[in-house]
């Protein structure tokens, strides 16, 4: 590892932090409203406007992250490949739940699932890019699956 990797990697740790338990948090709030009785298709589930409510909140935890992952390639430009992966992969993460909360802002649930069905996508999609940049950091793998 290059001289001060661990300090970045202790960086990286403080600046997703929040973003995991925002993760979590909404997460764990979908989970809920899958469990609700509902009158939808099969499959498919209502999401609560407490729910959608979250989603400021995370794209601002979020936006942070984004900022500590720039000031990361700064400080480790031979990881610069990594960091923009997931910059990218966090981006479409975002603008996927931005588009959900917008959708649910109109008063209805248009869109809203499938929104949220896109970001559950992109998160998924993303995994790989998170492994990779925390093994270039000397982390273990996320531990949320």
């Amino acid at each position: 590892m290059p001289p001060g990797i661990e300090d970045v990697a202790k960086q990286y740790l403080a600046a997703v932090a929040p973003v995991n338990a925002d993760r979590d948090r909404f997460h764990a709030a979908l989970q809920a409203d899958a469990a609700l009785p509902c009158s939808c298709p099969p499959g498919q589930f209502q999401v609560r406007e407490d729910s959608l409510a979250q989603i400021p909140a995370f794209n601002r935890d979020m936006q942070a992250f984004q900022a500590a992952l720039q000031m990361i390639k700064s400080e480790v430009p031979s990881i610069g490949a990594d960091v923009d992966a997931v910059v990218s992969d966090n981006q479409q993460y975002m603008n996927d739940l931005a588009a959900a909360y917008h959708a649910g802002q109109q008063g209805g649930t248009t869109g809203v699932g499938e929104y949220i069905d896109q970001a559950a996508a992109a998160d998924s999609a993303a995994r790989l890019d998170f492994v990779r940049i925390r093994a270039d950091l000397g982390l273990p793998p996320p531990s949320n699956g």
